[in-house]
C-alpha cells in the first residue's frame, strides 16, 4: 500500500519538475487552436480581458501548481495589454509568450539564489509553522507571500528527507541527518531549476507549448494541447502493448535519474545487465544522436525513450559501486504497464471471481480492434468455467479512457437497454444503448471504486447502478461526467493535436455525476479521499446540471442493500485496518506541521506503516484462497515474466482489506437472496 504522505510527496516532487516535454512549436498555432476550441467545445467561455488573465494564471498553474516559484503579480505583469482574438494571428501572441519566457527565466534565477541562501545554514526547527500542499493556484497574492511559501516548501522537503534518512522517529537521529539532507535537497531542487536554464530558444519553445496548453485548459481542465510525441505517449497509455525498453525511472535523493523498476520480459530485463537503483547517465541512439539524462525529468526521459523512432540504443549507466557500464538494448513489444486483464478465483465459503481493470484501453491501430471490454469478456468465460457464484470488478484508480470500451463493458452485464445519455454541441440528446441481447455474466456483481476512478470508470459504475445490476462499493468517484475528442491543428499535418471537451454525459435518470461523483451503495474509506484531487476542486470545471429525457428500462430487484450495508458497517467496526484508518482520518490536514516534533508525530500518523501492518495481520485471516483460473495458470507456466508479475499481484491481493470486504459483501448477498 502506498502511504498517503508518500503519495503526496511523490506528486509534489513530480509536478514541480516541469515535465511538459519541449518541442519546436510556433506560437502562431494558437489562432487555429482557439478556432477549434470555439467550434467544438461544449461550453466555450467568452474571450475578453478577463479571459486573458485566466490564461496567464493557468500558465503559471501548469508549471507551478503549488505557487512556490511564481505569484499572482507575475500573472498580472505579463498581460498588461490583454490579448484579443485578432491578436492570435499577429506577432502579439509571440510577444506575449516572450514576456512569459522572460518572467520564467528571471524567477528561476531567483529560485536558484533562494535555494542556496536558505540551505546554506540550518533552519529553525522549533518554530510553529506549517506548509499547505495545494493543487489550486492563486493563493499567493504577492511576491513576499510566494517567497515564504517557497521557504516552507524547502523546509518540508528537508524534514521529509531527514525523516527518510534517519529511518526512525527519534528526534536526535533525524537531526544527525540534517547537514547531509540539506545537500541532497539542494542538489535535487537545483536540478529542477537547471532543466529550465538551458538555451533561451529551448526555454521559449517550452513556454510556447505550456501557453498552448494553458489556452486550452482555460476552457476547462480536460481540454489540452498535444504535441505529436505527447499524443503518441497518450495513446500508448491507453493501449494494451507498446514498443519499449522496459524501464521506469525516478529522481533519487541527489536529483539523478535512476532505474525505479524493470518490466519483466522487456529488453532491460532480458539483458540482466540493468538493475533497480542504477543511475542513467546518457543514451546514444543507433542513428548517432546522443542525449544526457541529466537534462530531463523522469517523465521526459521516459517519453524520449519510448517515442524515439530508433529501436536500438546504447544506455550508459552508473552502478551502485560507482562503476559505469554501457549496455546495448533493443525495444520490444511489452504489455503496457497495467493495461492487461487477468481473472482470479477467490475460493472460500463461496467461489467468487475477481477482475482488476486499470484503464479503459484500446488498440489504436487498424479498424478491427479489440480492447479491454473484449479482454474482460474473455476472462469471464474462463471464470464461469470455474463455476463462480459472483464477481468483483475492481475499477479503483482507473482514470478512464475509451467511452466505446466503457459502454461495451457495461453491456456485458445487462441484457439490453439504455446506458447513458450523451449531449454534443448543437446536437439533440442521444441515448447510448446496449443493443446486444443477453449478458455475458448475470450473477451478483460488486464494483470497487474510489476517488481516482474517473470518466469511463464512472460511466460503467453509474450505468450499472441505475439498472441496479451492481453494488458500487468504495468512496465517491472523481466526478468527471464529460468526454473529449482529438482534433488535428491542421489536417494531415504534423503540427499537433488538441483534445477538446465536446460532450456531456448524463445518467439514464437525467442526472449528472459531474463534480459530485458516483456515490457508492456501501462505503469503504481509502486514501484517495484525502487527496482533494477531484473534479469539483479543478479550476474551470464544468458545472453540474441535469436534463429531461425519457428512457425506458427495467430496474432489477436488489432488496437486500440496506442489510448488506449494515453488515459491512459492523465488520468495519471490528476491522483493525478500518479502525486505524478512521483514526488517521481525524489527523489528516492539508497543512503539514514544520515544527520538528509535530512533523514527526504527523509523519507517524500518516505514514501508513500501521495500516500496512494491520492489513498484513488481517490477511492471515482471509476468508478465501486466491488462485489463477485454470486456463491462465497453464499459460503462466510458459511465461516466466508474466508469472513474476502474477505472483507479485496475488501477494498484493492477499493483503487487501478491500478485497476481503468485497468478498464478504457478495457472500452476504448470496445468503440473503437465497433465503427469500
Amino acid at each position: 500500500m502506498l502511504a498517503l504522505r508518500t503519495l503526496l510527496f511523490a506528486l509534489l516532487s513530480f509536478t514541480c519538475s516541469f515535465g511538459f516535454g519541449q518541442t519546436n512549436n510556433s506560437c502562431k498555432q494558437a489562432a487555429r487552436l482557439v478556432q477549434l476550441l470555439n467550434e467544438n467545445h461544449i461550453q466555450p467561455p467568452i474571450w475578453g480581458a478577463s479571459f486573458t488573465r485566466e490564461i496567464s494564471q493557468e500558465f503559471f498553474q501548469q508549471i507551478d501548481p503549488y505557487g512556490i516559484y511564481f505569484s499572482l503579480e507575475d500573472a498580472d505583469k505579463v498581460q498588461t495589454n490583454p490579448l484579443s482574438l485578432s491578436d492570435l494571428t499577429s506577432d502579439k501572441l509571440c510577444v506575449f509568450a516572450q514576456n512569459l519566457a522572460s518572467t520564467v527565466e528571471a524567477r528561476m534565477k531567483q529560485a536558484e539564489t533562494e535555494i542556496n541562501t536558505y540551505l546554506n545554514s540550518k533552519p529553525s526547527y522549533a518554530e510553529s509553522d506549517s506548509f499547505a500542499i495545494q493543487l489550486r493556484y492563486g493563493t499567493k497574492a504577492n511576491i513576499n507571500q510566494q517567497k515564504l511559501q517557497f521557504r516552507k516548501y524547502l523546509k518540508y522537503q528537508l524534514l521529509e528527507q531527514m525523516f527518510i534518512a534517519a529511518d526512525t522517529a527519534e528526534l536526535q537521529a533525524m537531526l544527525q541527518q540534517e547537514v547531509a539532507s540539506r545537500e541532497k535537497i539542494r542538489a535535487r531542487e537545483l536540478k529542477k531549476i537547471q532543466r529550465l536554464s538551458k538555451a533561451k530558444t529551448d526555454l521559449f519553445d517550452f513556454v510556447v507549448v505550456a501557453l498552448l496548453k494553458s489556452i486550452a485548459a482555460a476552457y476547462d481542465p480536460h481540454s489540452t494541447y498535444f504535441s505529436n510525441d505527447e499524443l503518441t505517449y497518450f495513446q500508448n497509455s491507453l493501449s494494451s502493448s507498446v514498443m519499449s525498453f522496459g524501464l521506469d525511472f525516478f529522481e533519487d535523493e541527489m536529483g539523478e535519474l535512476s532505474v525505479n523498476s524493470i518490466v519483466p520480459g522487456g529488453a532491460a530485463w532480458q539483458s540482466n545487465e540493468v538493475h533497480e537503483g542504477d543511475v542513467i547517465l546518457a543514451i546514444k541512439w543507433d542513428s548517432g544522436e546522443k542525449i544526457s539524462a541529466r537534462d530531463f525529468s523522469p517523465a521526459e526521459l521516459q517519453s524520449k525513450l519510448d517515442l524515439n523512432k530508433n529501436r536500438r540504443a546504447e544506455i550508459t549507466i552508473k552502478k551502485k559501486d560507482g562503476m559505469t557500464a554501457t549496455i546495448k538494448l533493443e525495444k520490444s513489444a511489452i504489455e503496457s504497464d497495467g493495461n492487461h486483464v487477468d481473472g482470479y478465483v477467490l475460493k472460500g465459503k463461496r467461489k467468487i471471481g475477481y477482475i482488476a481493470l486499470p484503464a479503459f484501453y484500446q488498440n489504436w491501430n487498424g479498424k478491427e480492434t479489440k480492447g479491454c471490454a473484449n479482454d474482460v469478456a474473455a476472462e469471464l468465460i474462463k471464470l464461469k468455467k470455474e463455476n463462480i457464484e459472483g464477481l468483483i470488478l475492481d475499477l479503483r484508480f482507473n482514470g478512464g479512457g475509451s467511452i466505446k470500451e466503457a459502454m461495451e463493458l457495461a453491456g456485458i452485464f445487462i441484457n439490453v437497454g439504455p446506458l447513458m445519455i450523451l449531449q454534443m454541441k448543437g446536437k439533440p440528446l442521444f441515448t447510448l444503448k446496449d443493443s446486444t441481447p443477453g449478458a455475458a455474466f448475470d450473477g451478483p456483481l460488486v464494483i470497487l471504486v474510489n476517488g481516482l476512478s474517473a470518466s469511463a470508470s464512472e460511466m460503467v459504475a453509474a450505468s450499472l447502478q441505475d439498472h441496479q445490476r451492481a453494488l458500487i462499493v468504495g468512496t465517491p468517484t472523481f466526478g468527471k461526467s464529460n468526454g473529449q475528442s482529438l482534433f488535428p491543428i491542421i489536417e494531415k499535418d504534423t503540427v499537433g493535436h488538441v483534445k477538446i471537451t465536446n460532450l456531456r454525459l448524463y445518467r439514464i435518470t437525467g442526472k449528472s455525476y459531474q463534480r459530485r461523483g458516483v456515490q457508492p451503495d456501501i462505503e469503504l474509506p481509502d486514501f484517495s479521499q484525502f487527496l482533494r484531487y477531484n473534479e469539483k476542486n479543478l479550476s474551470r470545471a464544468l458545472p453540474n446540471d441535469s436534463i429531461v429525457k425519457k428512457t425506458y428500462y427495467t430496474r432489477l430487484v436488489m432488496s437486500s442493500v440496506a442489510k448488506l450495508r449494515d453488515r459491512s458497517k459492523q465488520r468495519k467496526k471490528q476491522s483493525i485496518f478500518f479502525q486505524q484508518f478512521e483514526k488517521m482520518e481525524t489527523k489528516m490536514s492539508e497543512y503539514i506541521p514544520l515544527e520538528i516534533k509535530a512533523f514527526i508525530e504527523y509523519s507517524l500518523a500518516t505514514s501508513g506503516d500501521v495500516l500496512e501492518t494491520d492489513s498484513e495481520l488481517e490477511s492471515t485471516k482471509l476468508p478465501f484462497n486466491i488462485a489463477q483460473n485454470r486456463f491462465n495458470d497453464t499459460l503462466l507456466q510458459l511465461d516466466q515474466s508474466r508469472q513474476d508479475r502474477n505472483e507479485e499481484f496475488m501477494e498484493e491481493l492477499g493483503n487487501s482489506p478491500y478485497l476481503k470486504e468485497a468478498f464478504q459483501i457478495l457472500v452476504d448477498y448470496l445468503e440473503l437472496e437465497n433465503k427469500k
